[in-house]
């Protein structure tokens, strides 16, 4: 990966963490009940979507990276020539129908 997805994935991380705690905080420290559902709600609602959002770049860095190193259909994908090739031979040495 590079530095830039790394940057953005430890800011997400620590955004979506401190929303998360400030959500938690705010459910014990609220007075009244209505407080206690709607603060914390949207700070922990912004809190796992900074995390969701971590996760996507990570995700997407480390498969752009795993891409780079081999060809786009992966290094196990079969080619058509080979496929020919097996043909051939499997033809050549099957046994007679009937």
């Amino acid at each position: 990966m590079n530095a830039a997805a790394d940057i953005a994935i430890v800011v997400l991380l620590l955004l979506g963490a401190g929303f998360a705690l400030i959500g938690s905080w705010g459910l014990v420290r609220l007075p009244t009940t209505m407080e206690r559902l709607h603060g914390p709600t949207k700070a922990t609602t912004l809190g796992l979507g900074a995390l969701l959002l971590a996760s996507v770049v990570y995700f997407r860095a480390r498969l752009r990276t795993d891409l780079g190193q081999h060809d786009r259909q992966g290094p196990s994908a079969p080619r058509p020539d080979r496929c020919r090739e097996r043909t051939r031979q499997h033809r050549r040495h099957a046994p007679a129908p009937g």
